[in-house]
């Protein structure tokens, strides 16, 4: 399922940002040129390319992920500025007024990440899980969601059906 990235407005300001970053870097010195010019325009560049990465995947984990990777490109694009900005290659005006952009357009990020969790788990809740959690909730018994009705429901089933372990494994060996 392709998602039109050009209908979201985390996208239309990571594409702003990035020809205002470009004309911001314009006039670091040359030596630069091949340092922190290049990573903090390939930093500003890597956020509305990982947006259109992830709204060109089919499921909503890629599209979270490459979300994710996104925010994680502002991120570090708003710290090199700001970096920038102490090493005396960018004026503290131009620096202020990009990093408060970046800082909006995390929040947005953060936003539409939260909004598809929440419409992936179908129940509106703000409850997120990583994979950490999954295995922690795995290893004390509870499956994950903290609901173990998946695996005593296939239990149950097995019982019913006068199966046990031993016959339900030599079905699929076969």
């Amino acid at each position: 399922m392709a998602r039109d990235y050009r209908k979201l407005k985390v996208f239309s300001l990571a594409d702003e940002l990035v020809s205002e970053v470009y004309v911001a870097t314009r006039r670091f010195p040359p030596e630069e040129r091949i340092g922190l010019q290049a990573q903090v325009r390939k930093a500003a560049v890597a956020v509305p390319s990982s947006i259109i990465a992830g709204c060109e995947r089919s499921s909503e984990s890629e599209y979270v992920h490459y979300s994710a990777v996104a925010m994680a490109s502002a991120s570090e694009t708003r710290y090199l500025l700001q970096l920038a900005s102490r090493l005396g290659y960018l004026a503290e005006e131009s620096c202020r007024d990009l990093e408060e952009r970046y800082s909006r357009l995390i929040g947005g990020l953060y936003k539409l990440i939260q909004a598809v969790r929440d419409r992936e788990s179908g129940d509106g809740s703000r409850r997120t899980r990583r994979k950490d959690d999954d295995r922690a909730g795995a290893d004390d018994g509870v499956g994950v969601g903290g609901d173990d009705r998946r695996s005593s429901d296939a239990s149950a089933g097995r019982a019913q059906s006068g199966e046990d372990s031993r016959s339900s494994r030599r079905k699929w060996d076969r």
